[in-house]
Parts: C-alpha cells; structure tokens; sequence
C-alpha cells in the first residue's frame, strides 16, 4: 500500500483535461490535414490556429490550476500500480484513440459524435496516467488515432475531415466543461497521515 492524493474535484479535473487536450490536438491537426489539401492560404491557416488555440490554452490553465490546488487535497491509501497496469493504461488510451481514428476513417458521423462526447464524459481521473499526466496522456489518445488514420488515409473522406474536427472540437468543450472542479460544501476533511509503503 502506499499513500497518494486521490478521488478530489481537483484529481477529476484534470484527469479529464487530457480528453480535452487530445481532441482539441486532433480536430486542430485534421484541419490542418484539410487546409493542406485544398492548398488554404496562409491567413486560413492562421484563422484556424485562432479558433483552435482557446481550448488548448484553458486546458494546461486547468492543468495547473488543479496541481496547485490538489496539494491540499486529502492523502488516501491506495493500491501501488504494478507493471501490468503501468503498461495497461497506455494501451487503453491508445486503443481509445485508434477507435476514434476507425471512425474518422469510416466517414460516419453520428457515430464518431456519440463515441466523442461519450469519451469526454468518461470519468479519465480514475486512471493515474490521465491523472497525473495529462499531457503525455493526450499525446497517446492523440498517437493512436494517428497511426491508424495514417494507415487507412486513402480511404478518408476529404470532406469529412473538417466535419470531424469539428466535431472533435464541440466533444473538447464539452469535456472542458464537464471537467470543471465543482465547490464542496461544508468543511473539507482532514488530511490523513502519511502511510509509508510495503516493501
């Protein structure tokens, strides 16, 4: 056993930013992928770069902003990871992203809607990799939906990319505001005393 912040409005808060971060990352680079295809202007290019950049920006702000407040957060004993779940969370994020990327290849959709917003609604916080490293987190979810759109990038509808980066963008401000620490009420409890670790 050993003893580590968990389970807070802070730790939900920015388990969830990685969602955030990963679809605002991906439906930035879709249309950048678009916006090369039809060979945009420069000024396009930067329009994008504008409308894009808010999400990104308010997400390493709650980033920090939950790490500085997470310090007075209760301590609770938990369960220490061993090498299978260190391995096993990334491969989740990863199949996560993949599943996104089959779906952004397929061209549909409503279902690349529902899974979206389905995703940002998930409670990531529970995953220490979301959790206490969002960034690298949403670099994963974002790898997997990559590779496979790299893959299967013949087969991607050239209209359809805008559409899902939009879509990817209404998803990461749903996150983003799903993802906002909530007040407690009442006095919060104490923190506990420090558990060493089992050997």
């Amino acid at each position: 056993m050993s003893t580590r912040w968990l389970g807070s409005s802070h730790s939900a808060s920015q388990g969830n930013v990685c969602v955030v971060l990963a679809y605002s990352a991906g439906g930035a680079a879709l249309m950048n992928a678009w916006l090369f295809m039809v060979h945009a202007s420069l000024s396009a290019y930067l329009l994008m770069t504008i409308l894009w950049l808010p999400l990104v920006l308010l997400s390493m702000l709650r980033i920090r902003r939950s790490t500085s407040e997470g310090v007075h957060a209760p301590l609770v004993n938990v369960k220490a990871d061993t090498g299978v779940t260190s391995i096993g969370w990334p491969i989740v994020l990863l199949i996560t992203g993949s599943s996104l990327g089959l779906l952004i290849v397929g061209g549909s959709t409503v279902l690349l809607g529902v899974f979206a917003i389905g995703y940002s609604i998930v409670p990531w916080y529970r995953i220490r990799p979301c959790r206490e490293r969002p960034v690298r987190a949403s670099l994963v979810m974002c790898g997997g939906g990559a590779i496979v759109v790299a893959i299967y990038r013949h087969h991607v509808g050239f209209v359809f990319l805008p559409l899902a980066a939009w879509i990817l963008g209404v998803a990461a401000l749903l996150a983003l505001l799903a993802s906002t620490p909530k007040k407690l009420s009442g006095k919060q409890p104490a923190r506990a005393a420090p558990v060493p670790a089992e050997p």
